[in-house]
This record gives structure tokens, sequence and C-alpha cells, in this order.
């Protein structure tokens, strides 16, 4: 979980097409071909996507299709009273089989408080919660199996400018794995510092 503050702040901020887009594989680049069929848009790595939109605008279902223009997967969302957060998303491989399935509580900022994954089954595998602060800033996440034991959390310290200093990893029995320092220059360059449980210097990145 080297990167999971990164992971988990662009997962709370999912709540526009856009970020549908890039999750479905993308509408970068250009694989463009006259004999695209009706409907298909190019992803630009040799694959193709179709869109189904909700009266909101918002995606509903996104196709995947190979280059060979077969359907591979698909993945419905759905979202909230708002219309703007999704809370669930379920993956479907070429024969519409369930694979995997995703739900979401969310803040009325549609932040996530409670993300679940199900199996195929429909049986829970993973659960994620996480707690904020005034400044709707992520400073705890909790991750447990499908039978809710914890398996490890993360803390995230900010200074008094909001910006994030410190991250501290525990494993589920609740010792110390590790700890990050952040370190941001005047450019806006950020620094992190890995470090052991007793302080010592093992990774820079």
């Amino acid at each position: 979980m080297k990167k999971i503050l990164a992971l988990l702040l662009a997962i709370v901020m999912v709540a526009g097409v856009m970020t549908l887009l890039t999750a479905c594989g993308g509408k970068d680049g250009d694989n463009s071909s006259a004999a695209i069929p009706e409907g298909l848009e190019p992803n630009g790595n040799g694959s193709y996507s179709k869109f189904e939109y909700d009266e909101y605008g918002n995606v509903i279902r996104c196709y995947i299709y190979g280059s060979d223009y077969k359907l591979k997967s698909s993945k419905a969302y759905e979202y909230d009273e708002s219309h703007k957060y999704i809370v669930r998303e379920v993956d479907y491989d070429n024969k519409e089989q369930v694979q995997q399935q995703y739900t979401y509580e969310r803040t009325a900022e549609g932040r996530i408080l409670k993300q679940t994954r199900f199996d195929s089954t429909g049986r829970p595998t993973n659960v994620m919660t996480c707690e904020y602060n005034e400044n709707q800033q992520v400073t705890a996440q909790n991750n447990f199996d499908g039978d809710g034991h914890l398996l490890n959390y993360e803390r995230y310290e900010y200074d008094e400018n909001g910006v994030l200093i410190k991250e501290i990893e525990y494993d589920g029995d609740g010792n110390m794995k590790y700890y990050k320092i952040f370190e941001t220059d005047a450019d806006g360059q950020v620094t992190e510092y890995w470090y052991t449980p007793d302080g010592k210097l093992f990774q820079k990145d």
C-alpha cells in the first residue's frame, strides 16, 4: 500500500463523467478507422468503449471492446439521490456474468466513508472505512477482510496550512509498520522520507 493516499484521494473525488471515462479505459488517443461500428469510441490502445447515460448525464454503463470489436467486459454504475456520487459499481465479463462489485457509503460532500468489495457470488471480501477532519481531508483509513477482521490501518497528519506532513501505517494488531514524512519545497515538489518504527530512514523518494 505504498501509494495508498494518492489512490484514496483519487477514489473519494470520483463524482463525474470524466473520471468514469478514465476508469473505463480513457478516451485519449485515436486509433480511428472508417470501419469502426457506430457507437464505439477508440481508446487509443487498440480497444474501444461504448457508453450509456442517464437523464442527468451520468455514465451508467461502460462497455469495453477489443480490436476485433467483440465485447470484453463492462461496468455498471448506480448513483445516490443527488445523482452526483457513485454508490455502486458492478463489473461484468463478456457474457454478462458478475465478476465483482463495490458499494459506497459517502459523506454529504461525496467522500467515501465505507467501501465494500464483493466477489462474483455476492460475498464481501474487503471493507475500507475512512475518517476526515473539518477540512474534509482524510485522517484515517481502516482496512478489513470480508469477515470484519482488521488487516491494517493508516493515519494521516497535516500542518496548519492543510498540507500532508506524515503518514503512519499499522498492522492489524496495532504494530507500526513504517511512517513517512512529507516535505514540500517552494515549488510544490514533495519528497517522501520512509522510516522504520524506531526512526531509521530506509527510503527516500
